[in-house]
């Protein structure tokens, strides 16, 4: 694939951002909402900082050199108490937490060590959902290393959809509701029932459409997110619970990465029984489950 230096500024909207260490350094990925589809930004070797008390200085000396890669610099910040602090910086972001666990049995905090490299990014330069892209290589709908800055006053049009999946009792799929992108339909478990004279009703405002097995419902919804490919995804239903987990699709023989529209295991390898969104400039939003992004993973509280 082709790639070419930018030379104008993309005008953008922040959509999913995550984040993820390497050998050479923490990576940091945005995808944007922009008059040209969706773009992803990568922002490659970032390093990550957090503070320590300048006093705690040789105390902390022997914990800083158990680990690679760390730096220490001194800077003109103070805590809100006027305590000086030096900046540790780390190539990679996990480093930030091992030290920080390294020191609490000393007493000694290291501030801010728990603050996401993509959200302080942002936060560094007074982003918060519009943004300006100046610069980077540009390699189709990748941006990499570009500068971001902050933008007002622009809003994208976003097509959302609501989704609703319902099993029985015993886990069992039986019909996936979807309202949105220009589109009502309900993907129903079931033969189409025979045509019998009945009286006469007002039309339904929505589609009904019969599916002989759970596979061919799985298949319907796949294609209805291909063909649709709304930005914003609101779920009014136990996600996690109902169509994510093995039960529920393994007693009818689907192989839950069937979903791949919707869900897709996470390939951090730390959680394989976990199903994440496939949030590739995608907003994700569940109405019932108390869930948050981590890691680039969607994931239930309870079970953190």
């Amino acid at each position: 694939m082709s790639s070419a230096l930018a030379t104008t500024e993309l005008r953008g909207f922040l959509l999913t951002r995550n984040w993820r260490d390497l050998p050479d350094g923490t990576e940091i990925e945005y995808w944007l909402a922009t008059d040209d589809g969706p773009k992803k930004v990568l922002l490659t070797r970032q390093s990550s900082v957090a503070f320590l008390p300048a006093r705690h200085r040789a105390a902390a000396q022997a914990s800083l050199a158990t680990l690679q890669g760390l730096e220490v610099r001194e800077l003109g910040l103070k805590t809100f108490e006027q305590e000086p602090v030096l900046g540790v910086y780390a190539r990679r972001f996990r480093d930030l937490g091992k030290l920080a666990r390294a020191l609490q049995p000393l007493g000694i905090p290291l501030y801010e060590a728990d603050v996401r490299p993509h959200d302080r990014y942002l936060m560094e330069r007074f982003i918060t959902a519009g943004v300006l892209v100046e610069g980077g290589l540009r390699e189709g709908s990748t941006i990499l290393d570009g500068r971001l800055k902050p933008a007002t006053g622009w809003r994208p049009v976003l097509k959302v959809v609501s989704l609703d999946i319902e099993t029985s009792a015993t886990e069992e799929l039986y019909s996936i509701a979807l309202d949105g992108a220009g589109d009502r339909v309900v993907f129903m478990l079931g033969d189409a029932p025979a045509s019998v004279p009945v009286p006469a009703a007002p039309p339904m405002d929505f589609r009904l459409v019969y599916c002989p097995t759970r596979r061919e419902m799985i298949e319907q919804l796949n294609a209805w997110f291909a063909a649709h490919d709304p930005d914003a995804r609101r779920y009014w239903c136990h996600c996690a619970d109902k169509v994510a987990s093995h039960r529920a699709l393994n007693k009818d023989g689907i192989d839950p990465h069937e979903l791949r529209s919707v869900f897709r295991a996470w390939a951090g390898g730390h959680y394989p029984n976990w199903f994440a969104e496939h949030a590739c400039a995608r907003i994700i939003e569940s109405k019932i489950d108390a869930t948050y992004f981590r890691d680039g993973a969607l994931k239930k509280r309870c079970h953190i």
